[in-house]
Order: C-alpha cells, then structure tokens, then sequence
C-alpha cells in the first residue's frame, strides 16, 4: 500500500480528481508500474526458491559472484549462508503449516514456529557441501551483462 501511495500522491502530472488534491494520472501510470514490477520480482523467487534446491542456487551465488574473489570477497561463506537462511525458512514454514494443520490460527502458528527456531529446535540443516558450479566463462558473464544492460533499458525505455 505505502508504494501506490507515494507514487499515486507525489507524482507530477494531470489530477484525476479536483476534490483529492495530488491524485495525478502519471502517479497511477508509476504506482501500477511499480506494483507490477514487485509482483513480478516475488513470483521470481518464489518459482526459483521451490523449483531450486538452496545448495544450487548458492553454488550459483558463488558462481556469479566469482569475479570478487580478485578482492578476497568470501563468496563460499556468503553463498553457504544464504543456504543455511533458505534452508531455515522452509522448515520453518513446513514447521508453522504442520501447527496450523493441527488447529488454531496461522497466526499463532507462525509465532510457535518462530518460538521453536529461536529455541534452535528447527536448527537441522540439510546443507552440507555446496555443489561445484565450475568456473565462469568470459562468454558467461557477457550474457549476464547483456541480461542485465536489456533489463535496464526496458526500465528506463522511452515509454515511460
């Protein structure tokens, strides 16, 4: 609600309606804009988290993020990490739906759950080794930037 509400209320453009000051059309084109783009985002991570195992998409961490270890970045411990955090928060979530499956609240089960995580009942982690992802190519990482220079233009295109 906060994104529709700044860019609907503090957009320059046209007022839609006279009686609400600062309604303008070119803030309804951004907050829908916006919002679109943070819908998209959150069913790309929920699609790559639960068609990914968390070992993969680490190792993929430390494959793109192979150019900082010129700077001595600990990407192993940074991709390991993250997961042990995606590994947590699926038995987390498992943990609250199976309390909910039981009766009561999602509500009152999430909190059970996060009581028993902060307990470190929820401590078992199925991330031992991360796989080996290989070594980037030069081509790789063209690809990667041509990804993200078209992601930028389609941001920042002449229609908007």
């Amino acid at each position: 609600f906060a994104i529709v509400a700044l860019y609907l209320w503090q957009s320059p453009g046209e007022p839609i309606w006279a009686q609400l000051p600062g309604l303008t059309d070119q803030g309804a084109v951004e907050a829908a804009r916006r919002m679109l783009i943070l819908a998209v985002l959150l069913a790309s991570v929920f699609i790559l988290t639960h068609s990914t195992p968390a070992p993969d998409i680490a190792s993929g961490i430390v494959w793109l993020c192979t150019p900082l270890r010129l700077l001595r970045f600990p990407t192993q411990t940074l991709a390991l990490r993250i997961a042990l955090v995606f590994d947590a928060v699926r038995d987390a979530r498992a943990h609250a739906l199976r309390l909910r499956g039981q009766g009561g609240g999602m509500i009152r089960a999430a909190a059970e759950a996060l009581e028993a995580a902060e307990r470190g009942e929820l401590a078992d982690s199925n991330v031992g080794e991360l796989p080996n992802a290989g070594v980037p190519r030069l081509g790789d990482f063209l690809v990667l930037l041509f990804a993200v220079a078209l992601l930028f233009a389609v941001h920042a295109g002449p229609w908007r």
